[in-house]
């Protein structure tokens, strides 16, 4: 369920800013999140590429995957659920709350893991030419 959420939210980002036409070139992305040198469980990762062009909103689709029980992860596609992500920089996005999480009184998802910078796409991230196979995604809960 949260993977089709997520999956939901990618494509209707590629769409509004009309980013799945364009030429784009793809690289392998794969590697573990890691949060206070622990591997992460279960966590979405989504990763929306941005434009080189200041003056484009095309930067091509947003990838997405959900990490294993060593924290592994591998980017796909959205647009054809191809293993891979748009060469480039992208914003991330990391969360590990459920569909059905409530929020409390002081505005927090229960059950979210991940500071709440991470859900934002605060982050940047660079997905080089020749891709990246062993990719580490380290986060602090201090941060």
């Amino acid at each position: 369920m949260r993977t089709r959420l997520s999956i939901a939210l990618v494509l209707l980002s590629c769409i509004l800013l009309g980013g799945c036409n364009e030429p784009y070139q793809i690289a392998v992305f794969k590697g573990q999140l890691m949060l206070d040198d622990a591997p992460v469980v279960n966590a979405q990762i989504t990763l929306q590429p941005m434009a080189n062009d200041p003056n484009s909103s095309k930067a091509g689709p947003g990838s997405y995957a959900t990490t294993d029980a060593q924290g592994n992860f591998e980017m796909k596609l959205v647009s054809n659920d191809e293993s891979g992500a748009v060469v480039g920089q992208h914003k991330l996005f990391i969360t590990t709350s459920e569909v059905d999480d409530v929020t409390t009184d002081a505005g927090v998802v229960k059950g979210e893991r991940i500071p709440i910078r991470y859900s934002q796409g605060r982050e940047i991230i660079t997905v080089p030419p020749s891709g990246n196979e062993n990719a580490r995604i380290a986060i602090s809960s201090d941060e």
